[in-house]
């Protein structure tokens, strides 16, 4: 089995596994595990930095598991179906055979045939990642700091405890909004796919068509009152002078 990482599920790997990885060092360093000089990393070598990279990927990896249970909490449940339900019911006047399941199939077909859009519609699935992963390790801090709070109160410690929480639970949102859009992406790109230039032109054309007759008719009803509104002038005058007459 062959193994595809694109670029930006790399970054959406590496760079919360660098944050996990400093995270640990914190804790470690902390609790008295390690002594860590953090001026240190001044001075790091670009080797070394290759090195972490590595390491920070492969933690970002293995962690992902944890935040995908994680992102659970902020996501309906049966999420592609609802995502589908309401595609479906936006565009109504489409015959859609799509089944939530098929995303995978959908996405090696746009593959084929249009890389560049894969391509735009991946990045959403890279940033939730990232954003789910990092959502998950401000969390962490934050249990961390509720419990030296509870070693000693200060308030800039309540203070950062709040911002954590706030912070990990708006990019859970956030991540939310970028897995809607990943599969709205893909649905679009399908439909995009069965479009022609020439049935939008038509069905453009046969919009116009509707509307110049509502316009056709519209004068049409015009001129109508117009004319019997001529005639009742006429009548009323008629009336007027034959009774001017009489007198």
């Amino acid at each position: 089995m062959s193994i595809r990482v694109g670029v930006y599920e790399f970054f959406a790997r590496t760079i919360p596994g660098g944050f996990y990885l400093f995270t640990a060092l914190y804790l470690c360093s902390l609790f008295g595990l390690v002594k860590t000089d953090w001026q240190t990393l001044n001075g790091v070598s670009v080797i070394w930095a290759f090195i972490f990279a590595i390491v920070a990927f492969v933690a970002g990896t293995l962690m992902d598991s944890f935040s995908v249970e994680w992102h659970r909490l902020f996501r309906p449940k049966s999420f592609r179906k609802v995502i589908l339900k309401e595609f479906k019911a936006l565009h109504d006047d489409w015959e859609i055979k799509i089944h939530p399941k098929d995303w995978p199939i959908l996405i090696a077909y746009l593959r084929r045939d249009k890389p560049e859009t894969v391509n735009e519609i991946e990045s959403h699935h890279a940033v939730c990642i990232m954003l789910r992963n990092v959502s998950l390790n401000l969390m962490v801090l934050a249990v961390t700091q509720l419990v030296l709070l509870f070693r000693g109160v200060a308030f800039w410690r309540l203070g950062l405890l709040i911002l954590l929480i706030t912070s990990s639970i708006l990019l859970a949102l956030q991540a939310t909004k970028h897995r809607r859009w990943f599969y709205t992406a893909i649905f679009e790109a399908l439909m995009a796919q069965s479009l022609s230039r020439d049935d939008y032109v038509q069905k453009v054309q046969r919009n116009l068509q509707t509307e110049n007759q509502l316009k056709t008719g519209d004068s049409n009803t015009d001129d109508m009152i117009d004319a019997n509104n001529s005639k009742k002038q006429l009548v009323v005058s008629t009336t007027e002078n034959k009774q001017s007459s009489q007198l």
